[in-house]
């Protein structure tokens, strides 16, 4: 006499998923989450949008746009679709809906609790470049004080804010940028020229993206300002006094 034999759900799942495609991942709430992260950078201006799609081939299955994420690494639930044939996890991110500055793309299907690594574009390098400020957010720059920026290839930016030597360490990919504090040293001047550098040295720490313009100044933004910090090009030896400062 033969007896039934008796199958439970869970091992057909798994005999059904195993004789799928490569290709073939499930995303439910019980699948994990991917790391989502750009080396060099921890956050990201609230400006900032970041669309994911998933793709079959040429077609997009899924795409979502998320706002106000401000901190790198990030975690992204992989949810809210069945068992879907998808080729890749592809990631882009923007400044207000303008063009794509860092981007990636994952095929899939990947490990759980796996990770995807941005990277730029485009986006014009910092390094070995140096700058004279000719504008501050929209206040012009004070008679007879010269405001200077350079950016050396270890990660750390110099200049003279107006009164004291400055440094500070910085990181950027793509448009984005991050400045560290700075130290400064101590000299005591005016209190328009004081008031100026401090003014400065609190929006450059505030800087969270840059462009080159068509005339190629740089210019630096603030998440909260109309106006950014314009920077006209100038050479080394402009600024070469405020490199070994320190």
């Amino acid at each position: 006499m033969r007896h039934p034999i008796c199958i439970s759900a869970s091992l057909l799942s798994v005999i059904f998923l195993t004789g799928c495609q490569s290709s073939a991942v499930k995303t439910d709430s019980s699948s994990g989450s991917v790391m989502i992260n750009a080396q060099g950078l921890s956050s990201l201006p609230e400006s900032a949008q970041i669309d994911i799609s998933f793709r079959s081939g040429d077609t997009i299955v899924k795409n979502e746009q998320l706002v106000g994420v401000t901190r790198l690494p990030f975690r992204y639930e992989l949810s809210g679709f069945d068992v879907i044939k998808v080729s890749s996890m592809d990631v882009q991110v923007r400044l207000g809906g303008g063009d794509v500055l860092l981007s990636a793309q994952q095929p899939l299907p990947f490990p759980l609790k796996g990770e995807i690594e941005l990277n730029a574009v485009n986006g014009y390098a910092l390094v070995n470049t140096y700058w004279q400020a000719s504008d501050i957010s929209g206040r012009g720059i004070p008679p007879a004080i010269t405001t200077t920026l350079g950016f050396n290839s270890k990660g750390k930016l110099s200049g003279h804010a107006g009164c004291n030597h400055y440094r500070a360490e910085y990181q950027s990919l793509g448009a984005f940028i991050e400045i560290d504090k700075s130290q400064l040293t101590r000299q005591i001047c005016s209190s328009p020229v004081m008031y100026h550098e401090s003014r400065y040295l609190m929006l450059l720490s505030g800087v969270e993206s840059y462009s080159i313009d068509q005339g190629g100044r740089l210019l630096m933004f603030v998440e909260d300002k109309e106006k950014p910090l314009v920077f006209s090009p100038t050479t080394r030896k402009a600024v070469q006094l405020t490199m070994h400062a320190f």
